[in-house]
């Protein structure tokens, strides 16, 4: 497996005499001086010491450049070069120009003992924005940063206070991309580079277009974007973030969405590793929003030891494969880690593809399965719930401060339920279809599906005030009228019943014993013989309500009662359980023990 890496020059880049004399003659005209230009530069480079523009507007090639030239002294302050860039970076390159060279926004490079950056929008903000419409072979980048240490220390930085935009309307030989950065260092050493941009990045090539291609041969590579990253590429591959380590430390976070669109072999991230003769790689990788790809959404290519962390916050979404992992046979995934909140793919089957489905091997198959099995997905909370719902359990794994697990795994849901409410409904998916329901234990708990996209949802209500009791010695209320018992040839008619008898034996009704028309809207009820009592749940009135229940029939040995909703809807609400007492000739209803209705054979209170 090869790495392309751009050789920077270093001890290796040696300057002839003619140009050290026309550097010193330019730091002699107070070059190396702190200041402002006043108003926008031609492009601007420089070669040491710390310069400052208003901004930069120019139809050449280079926008802003900070490139040391090292001398021959040993306190090492002429080998630095900081140009500072107020406000905007423009750099639009238009036919009938044919220019020789790669046309690029900012540029930062650094040899060995040379430190370089390049800084926009330290006024306050400012946009990179590059235009190259030319037909020549090269490149476009808006921001290029490298650092060579060979056997000394080297730092390479560019910053932007803004957004990046780089355009290119070439279709020939032509790659277009949105940052570059490299690092090269040898056994002894050190090579670091970083980029920074607090906006959006967004490319748009005609050919092959990237939109973060970070590659090292050793070294320390850092690259954060603030924003939403987009690639597009009209007839050519496209690819999001690319990472290329050979032994080096790779870091690159986007603090939003990553949306890549081009032709067949579009991927979302590509991640290569391969040890050098010295260390291991380590490649992290965090999306903070969705990574959304025309084609793959993921492709490592990796050996066994180099160490992988890949962080997607929001939903992995590919057309094609969603992950696809290259490995030798005798690989060791344990230094591999991905997390996502959800994952989709375009295509059939496992969501991790071994080789792209080709040439694949039983090892790199279960390597695949094993892989995919490990996928950390994140257990989002809905933020209106958040301070009442937390995840607990031994299945639940921290992944900075995200709460992850693996697909099949049965998570426990903690719930914390302020005074005075209840629980009325708990979803646990983003859509509200998944209704999770209380275990045997009393505790709720959801399984994660394969995917992932966990979202909890709680949904509280009021727990309503107690029925007050109907006064038993005059027991017509006109708001809740109870009809006083009639006399009859029983001693239950003289009873006082205001009060739920504790020993009377209480049963439970079976769906068999509940018939329903719906065309009617009554709903029957046939008691079983020798039943006197039975509990019947508000929820299930409510449920037949919803289907146009109207009357409530009960068809005892004793006679038949019929109910209009309409007398009892004011006590049918979601949490009251109510109790049916038959007696003779009328039929006597409670909540929490209290007498609430009075009904009676044929005859509707």
């Amino acid at each position: 497996m090869l790495i392309n890496l751009k050789t920077i020059g270093g001890v290796m880049r040696k300057r002839i005499f003619i140009v050290a004399m026309a550097t010193a003659m330019l730091l002699s005209l107070g070059a190396i001086s702190s200041m402002a230009d006043g108003g926008a530069v031609d492009g601007k480079i420089i070669h040491g010491g710390t310069e400052t523009v208003d901004s930069i507007d120019t139809t050449k090639q280079k926008g802003a450049v900070a490139e040391p030239i090292a001398n021959s002294s040993d306190d090492g302050t002429d080998n630095d070069a900081t140009l500072n860039v107020n406000s905007d970076v423009k750099v639009n390159v238009e036919p009938p120009a044919t220019p020789t060279d790669d046309t690029e926004g900012i540029k930062a490079v650094a040899g060995a003992e040379e430190k370089a950056e390049v800084n926009v929008g330290t006024g306050g903000s400012g946009d990179v924005t590059v235009t190259d419409n030319t037909t020549t072979s090269g490149s476009t980048t808006g921001v290029s940063v490298s650092a060579d240490a060979d056997s000394d220390k080297s730092s390479a930085a560019a910053s932007v206070k803004g957004d990046v935009t780089v355009t290119s309307s070439n279709t020939n030989d032509h790659t277009t991309t949105g940052i570059e950065v490299s690092s090269s260092e040898s056994t002894t050493g050190e090579a670091t580079t970083s980029v920074k941009v607090s906006g959006d990045v967004n490319v748009t090539g005609a050919k092959n277009t990237t939109g973060i291609n970070v590659s090292d041969n050793g070294g320390k590579n850092t690259v954060e974007v603030g924003k939403k990253l987009t690639v597009n590429s009209g007839n050519g591959i496209s690819t999001g973030i690319a990472v290329a380590a050979y032994g080096g430390n790779d870091s690159v976070e986007v603090g939003k969405n990553l949306t890549v669109t081009g032709s067949e072999g579009t991927k979302g991230i590509s991640i290569t590793t391969q040890d050098n003769e010295n260390t291991e790689s380590t490649v992290k990788v965090t999306v903070k929003g969705d990574v959304d790809s025309s084609d793959d959404g993921m492709v490592i290519e990796t050996d066994d030891g180099d160490t992988i962390n890949v962080v997607i916050e929001g939903t992995l979404k590919a057309e094609g494969n969603a992950i696809e992992i290259k490995t030798p046979d005798a690989y060791d995934d344990s230094n591999l880690s991905i997390t996502a909140w959800k994952i989709e793919s375009g295509t059939t089957g496992a969501l991790v593809a071994a080789n792209g489905g080709d040439n694949v091997s039983e090892a790199q198959k279960t390597v695949a399965e094993k892989v995919e099995k490990s996928i950390n997905y994140i257990l989002r909370i809905d933020e209106n719930s958040a301070s009442n719902v937390s995840f607990t359990g031994n299945n639940i794994t921290k992944i900075g401060d995200l709460d992850t697990a693996h697909a099949g795994a049965n998570v426990a849901i903690k719930l914390n339920t302020p005074d005075g409410y209840r629980v009325k409904n708990l979803y646990g998916d983003e859509s509200n279809n998944v209704k999770l329901e209380k275990g045997n234990d009393g505790n709720y708990y959801l399984v994660v599906p394969s995917g992932g996209g966990v979202w909890v949802s709680l949904e509280l209500e009021e727990i309503p005030d107690p029925v007050t009791p109907v006064d038993p010695v005059d027991p017509v209320d006109p708001v809740n009228p109870v009809v006083p018992a009639e006399p009859s040839d029983n001693d239950d008619s003289s009873s006082d019943h205001s009060y739920l008898d504790r020993n009377i034996n209480i049963s439970t009704l079976s769906d068999s014993d509940m018939s329903f028309d719906e065309k009617e809207g009554i709903l029957t009820i046939t008691i079983p013989k020798g039943m006197n009592a039975f509990y019947l749940d508000s929820s299930v009135l409510l449920a037949f309500k919803a289907k146009g229940l109207k009357i409530l029939n009960l068809d005892t040995t004793s006679g038949k009662y019929s109910i209009p909703l309409t007398s009892i809807d004011d006590i049918v609400k979601e949490g009251n359980l109510l109790a049916f007492v038959i007696r003779i000739e009328k039929v006597d209803i409670y909540i929490n023990g209290l007498l609430t209705r009075e009904f009676y054979r044929d005859k509707v209170a």
